[in-house]
Order: C-alpha cells, then structure tokens, then sequence
C-alpha cells in the first residue's frame, strides 16, 4: 500500500477510535513522547491528553475529515499531515459542532506509525 495512503487510513481509523472512545486503542495510536497543542497554549503529554478525553462528557456522533495534504521525509520514515476535520456531537447534553484545522506528525516506529504531535487549531 502506498505510504501516503497507510497514513491516512491510520488517521482516520485513530479518529475512529476515539468516537468510540476506545482509549486503549487511541492510546496505542500515539507515540510515548507525544504532544498535544492548542491554539489556546494548551500543552499535554500523552498520558495527560489521554486521561482529559476519558474524562471528558463530549460524545462524537460523526466527523469528517477533508483537505488531507501529507508531506512524507525523504526516509519515509515521518510524516506532516494537515487538514481539516469537522465533529458533531453532544456535550453537557447540547449539540455541538467543532471544525478545525490539524496538523499531525506521524513517526514510524517497530514498523508500526505513531502519532507524535499535535497542533489544533479551531476555526
């Protein structure tokens, strides 16, 4: 499979798990020395990023993600993918509709792609 399309078949299958907030396996989508970041100065580790979405009442009833542009290193062994993602869904028992622009670094690592870092930033 092509490189470019693995990443953003594991993209999409990491957004999946977090609808369903499967936390195990979101979790395992994202490197040990991961970083999350907002355009609001938010920073959290993975563990701290983690433990916030558990807690979190926000439940995802569908997303979307458009404008996918991967930019793959010469050793095709990290990548930056940015584009645009849409969610809908329920928090504090209101509908919420969320769009922001993401950029993602994926590290590929044992043969396996890992998320890295995060950068968000809402519109």
């Amino acid at each position: 499979m092509d490189t470019t399309l693995q990443i953003e078949k594991e993209l999409r299958k990491y957004y999946d798990s977090f609808q369903h907030k499967n936390w195990v396996e979101f979790a395992d989508f994202l490197a040990n020395d991961f970083k999350y970041y907002t355009d609001k100065c938010t920073i959290q580790n993975k563990q701290e990023f983690v433990g916030f979405l558990e807690q979190d009442d926000w439940r995802v009833l569908e997303y979307s993600i458009s404008n996918i542009h991967t930019i793959l290193s010469e050793g095709k062994d990290l990548a930056v993918v940015y584009y645009t993602i849409v969610f809908t869904g329920i928090s504090s028992n209101q509908n919420v509709a969320l769009k922001a622009i993401e950029t993602t670094v994926f590290v590929l690592t044992n043969d396996k792609w890992k998320i890295q870092h995060c950068h968000t930033s809402n519109l």
